[in-house]
């Protein structure tokens, strides 16, 4: 007991050591905390780049296989070098992947076009578009691609023109001599031997059709004629494009005399339907044609016994619509009717693109022929 009061009475032991200690703990703890910072800014440099460095490799490796890929492609394609220098102009040199869908895609490689076009309409590399647009399968003849635009449709290709008057109109066959990105050219008919001079008139209406698909028309602005040569017609590029099914074609009445060669369903084996001769045929039937579309045909046979059954094909000649070769069609239905013939319905199989301008050029005049009064069948001179 006399210890402890002592000791209180002293004022108890010094410990003045322990402020000291407490006085130093700031500093150190600053230390620590800065270390920690350090440490974390270094963590995360690393982290940064590492990060960095993975998306440099990983870009790198997409662009091998983007390479590995185009290269690919462009043997498979059979894509030449004017070809693919043609690609990096209308994409971009360094931009692989770009290229590479340019090639695979038609909606990349349009809007390609269309952005360069757009940017440098005078460049000389668009007069070489529409053929490798062809060369990839992004034209009009690979139906799998809308026509939405005729700038699908390749050089050496066929339409059908037709030009109003004021009291007709006139419909010639023509074809496409040339295409850029900016305008299409076409041959003007003749008359009297000489090009006609189409430039009197402000538009053009066209008609194309594709097999197993439609047919489509289109009015394109009149840009100029040439006065040499040919003296080909500058049109200018649409994109209204009016789409007409087979099935919905227009029908127009005839009276017509057809000789037409009946082939059995049963005898045509693999031959294919659009490539049947008379010479393939087992008997002539004698017929008469009544009316005609560009998807077929509607005929009367008097004798019933010899109707061709549905299924069978028949092949016939149409001179009358300037058709020099033989037109094929199937037999989709046949009617009896009451004063003893049946009616054959007809649909036209592998009809070349030619002749279905040709009918296409006789129906109009059909209709023509019918509004001005005249017999069916009877010719209207429209121009060659």
């Amino acid at each position: 007991m006399r210890f402890f009061i002592t000791l209180a009475q002293s004022g108890g032991p010094d410990l003045s050591f322990w402020k000291m200690e407490g006085r130093g703990s700031a500093p150190s703890n600053s230390i620590v905390v800065a270390v920690l910072l350090v440490a974390l800014a270094i963590a995360a440099a690393a982290g940064i780049v590492l990060y960095v460095r993975g998306r440099i490799l990983a870009n790198r490796r997409a662009q091998e296989r983007a390479q590995n890929r185009l290269k690919a492609v462009v043997e498979e394609l059979g894509v030449s070098s004017d070809d693919l220098a043609l690609i990096e102009a209308l994409t971009s040199e360094k931009d692989v992947t770009a290229q590479l869908a340019a090639l695979e895609s038609r909606a990349a490689f349009e809007g390609a076009v269309r952005a360069f076009r757009e940017g440098r309409p005078e460049d000389a590399a668009l007069r070489r578009v529409n053929s490798l647009r062809q060369r990839l399968g992004f034209g009009f003849n690979n139906v799998r691609n809308p026509m939405n635009d005729t700038r699908l449709l390749p050089a050496g290709i066929k339409l059908q023109c037709r030009i109003g008057l004021p009291k007709r109109s006139v419909t010639f066959l023509t074809v496409v001599l040339g295409t850029s990105e900016n305008y299409m050219s076409v041959r003007p008919p003749k008359s009297k031997g000489k090009p006609v001079d189409l430039t009197r008139f402000p538009t053009l209406t066209f008609r194309v059709s594709r097999e197993n698909d439609a047919e489509y028309e289109f009015t394109c602005r009149v840009l100029g004629q040439s006065k040499s040569g040919v003296q080909a017609v500058a049109v200018a590029h649409t994109n209204e494009i009016r789409r007409l099914l087979f099935r919905n074609a227009v029908r127009v009445p005839i009276d017509l005399p057809s000789q037409m060669y009946v082939v059995r369903q049963d005898a045509i084996e693999d031959k294919a339907r659009a490539a049947l001769r008379p010479q393939d045929s087992q008997y002539v039937l004698d017929a008469q044609l009544r009316d005609l579309s560009v998807g077929g045909a509607l005929a009367f046979a008097a004798d019933a016994s010899q109707a061709p059954a549905t299924g069978d094909m028949v092949i016939f000649r149409l001179p009358e619509a300037q058709v020099q070769s033989d037109l094929v069609a199937q037999v989709v239905k046949k009617v009896a009717r009451q004063d003893g013939q049946v009616q054959i319905h007809l649909q036209f199989a592998g009809l070349k693109e030619l002749d279905r301008l040709k009918l296409n050029r006789f129906i109009l005049d059909q209709q023509e022929t019918a509004a001005s009064g005249m017999p069916p069948g009877s010719p209207t001179g429209a121009p060659a």
